[in-house]
């Protein structure tokens, strides 16, 4: 096993071409690491490879352990291809030093790369009664959400309590009224607004 950053690089990559700050988003040591850059820039190419190389650089490290969230479905299936065909490549320039792989090439479908959206979904699906949220939400389709906005800037318009109690849901009636009450609440919708 290889524990040297240099030598692990030189296993991995080989004469490796790219940007400084593609590597340093691959290997760097923050728990946290954000890509953010224009079309065909590599980003995918720079994630699945700092995907690996979490992999690659810790035996005790698990697919099931990092989160990759994209804005899109298509993003998140091509970042879980992108993914596995990187461990694949690695593995196979590697195998005496990276032994470990093979078993995160089996477990790729364990890895959790979806949607920003479906990630909200998963954690309140597991955690909404402790969050106060009802288990069984979803996510609105894009008629009711349009109609949503439609109402709300209606509503926001006039300032209205009396057409808010016609609109929300009687659960909601309460909390609208509460942010109407609010001190500084018509003054920064009119300013904002």
């Amino acid at each position: 096993m290889i524990h040297d950053k240099d030598e692990l690089l030189s296993a991995i990559y080989g004469n490796l071409k790219g940007l400084p700050e593609q590597l340093e988003a691959v290997t760097s040591l923050s728990p946290l690491t954000v890509v953010s850059a224009g079309a065909g820039t590599g980003k995918t190419q720079t994630l699945s490879q700092r995907f690996a190389w979490l992999l690659a650089r810790d035996s005790d490290c698990r697919v099931d352990q990092i989160l990759v969230l994209t804005f899109t479905e298509k993003a998140a299936r091509e970042m879980h291809d992108r993914i596995k065909k990187t461990l694949v490549e690695w593995h196979t320039r590697s195998e005496k030093d990276l032994p470990h792989l093979s078993k995160s090439i089996q477990r790729i479908d364990d890895a959790y790369i979806s949607t920003i959206h479906s990630f909200a979904m998963k954690i309140i699906r597991e955690s909404g009664l402790v969050l106060n949220i009802d288990p069984g939400a979803s996510i609105v389709s894009k008629p009711v959400e349009e109609l949503w906005w439609k109402t709300f800037s209606e509503i926001i318009g006039t300032l209205s309590i009396r057409r808010v109690r016609m609109t929300v849901p009687e659960k909601w009636v309460e909390r609208a009224e509460n942010l109407f009450n609010e001190k500084y609440f018509k003054d920064f919708v009119n300013h904002y607004g």
